[in-house]
């Protein structure tokens, strides 16, 4: 299926940035201006922040292409729609032959895939149980390391302020 006659597939950044900000995560990318943000940063805080960022971790460029993109929604799209079970989907999506860069978003689909319900989620699931949930998986298969033990760790601060106090 194309994605060019499903634009509306195309949006995933400008809701995943409002997702990451629900659980205090800022995510930058350049050119894109979340309306979000203009009240609280110019254009140019936006840019200096990530050039910091690409700068004190080295943070090299990679554009995901078309065909690995359009292969991913496809398998994705046939998993939704109950025609492939889990493994079946692990199985095609690791089945990809994709570079290093490209094989992290790979692990945080496959790590949703694992837990995403097979129906729709309620709207009354929380906001914290959405984040541990849902978007840690993703994350954790974006930026986990294991080969070098490095490894995505959320720091709870209602646990650190609780061993701060006993009457907490």
């Amino acid at each position: 299926m194309s994605i060019c006659s499903n634009k509306w597939k195309l949006s995933l950044e400008d809701h995943i940035h409002l997702a990451l900000a629900a659980t205090s995560i800022l995510l930058l990318t350049r050119d894109h201006y979340s309306n979000d943000l203009k009240p609280a940063f110019t254009p140019s805080n936006i840019e200096a922040t990530m050039d910091y960022i690409d700068n004190m971790y080295s943070i090299k460029r990679s554009v995901m292409d078309m065909t690995t993109t359009t292969d991913m929604i496809g398998i994705l799209e046939v998993f939704a729609t109950k025609k492939f079970t889990r493994n079946q989907a692990t199985i095609r999506l690791l089945g990809l032959d994709l570079p290093v860069d490209q094989s992290k978003f790979r692990e945080g689909v496959l790590n949703l895939i694992k837990k995403l319900p097979r129906v729709p989620l309620q709207e009354t699931t929380n906001e914290n149980e959405l984040t541990s949930r849902y978007i840690d998986l993703l994350l954790c298969g974006l930026f986990d390391d294991q080969e070098n033990g490095f490894y995505l760790l959320w720091t709870n601060e209602a646990t650190l302020d609780a061993r701060k106090h006993d009457d907490f």
